[in-house]
């Protein structure tokens, strides 16, 4: 066992800010589209999904940690090519959640620099249109980006902050559970994604003292995920033919409210 002395204790509270805890509700505009290897676009998806987020932030020794989770939920229109010509409309529930951690250095009075690190679950489960049957999806990958922040206001009890963030992450994979056929596991291609957001901040309570604060954030992201590889699709143990997840793009645009409470 080992103790801290008053010394230790002084020196850590030097060189720790406090931690913060954030709980917010937004709306996210949001679009899918699919596109086949001749560029030509497959599908397209939109509707706006409920945002709740959550997170916990803390700043020692120079650095700032956070830690978050993003859900988002809803329905999007579902306006599909048939190869025969025409169209096929339909809608999709959608289910994302995000697992994020992330950590930033300041580099100037103004200036951040930071990293991200983020594991993405997202469910679509598209609805039936006549006799055309739905089907769910469950997409699962990570991603990691850098990013960078800029103070672009500061007033006397409040700010306006931007940041930007640029990255991708590796193939993952794609559970598809077609009507009458056996379940199966889809590759996905290699992602890159890029974001952008404009924060509102209110005055933060005064050092040392615990006490609330309020932030609104505007963001649009874009993310394209590549197509992946053929995958044999099976009934009861025998083949029937192969399905490929094709390329596909994610855009949003969304508007959150947050709550924060800072302690000591």
């Amino acid at each position: 066992m080992c103790s801290l002395g008053g010394g230790a204790i002084q020196a850590r509270a030097q060189t720790c800010g406090p931690v913060r805890i954030d709980a917010g509700l937004g709306q996210l505009a949001s679009s899918w589209q699919e596109y086949d290897n001749q560029q030509r676009r497959l599908l397209r998806e939109s509707g706006l999904l409920s945002v709740l987020q959550i997170g916990v932030q803390a700043e020692c020794f120079g650095l700032g940690w956070e830690a978050g989770l993003h859900h988002a939920q809803g329905q999007r229109e579902y306006v599909g090519n048939i190869t025969t010509g025409g169209t096929i409309q339909t809608s999709s529930s959608i289910e994302q959640t995000e697992l994020r951690v992330e950590g930033r250095k300041v580099i100037a009075p103004q200036w951040w620099l930071g990293g991200r690190l983020a594991y993405q679950q997202i469910e679509r489960d598209l609805a039936s249109a006549g006799a055309v049957l739905g089907y769910p999806e469950l997409y699962r990958y990570w991603r990691a980006a850098l990013g960078t922040g800029y103070r672009l206001w500061q007033g006397t009890d409040s700010r306006l902050l931007g940041d930007a963030w640029i990255g991708g992450g590796p193939g993952g994979r794609m559970l598809l559970r077609l009507p009458g056929d056996d379940p199966a596991t889809l590759s996905l291609g290699s992602s890159r994604h890029v974001n952008i957001g404009l924060e509102w901040w209110s005055q933060r309570p005064p050092e040392g003292t615990p006490g609330w604060s309020w932030h609104l954030r505007l963001e649009h992201g874009l993310e394209q995920i590549e197509a992946g590889s053929a995958q044999a699709i099976t009934r009861n143990g025998i083949v029937v033919g192969a399905a490929l997840q094709p390329k596909t793009r994610i855009s949003g645009t969304g508007l959150s409210a947050s709550l924060s409470y800072y302690f000591y």
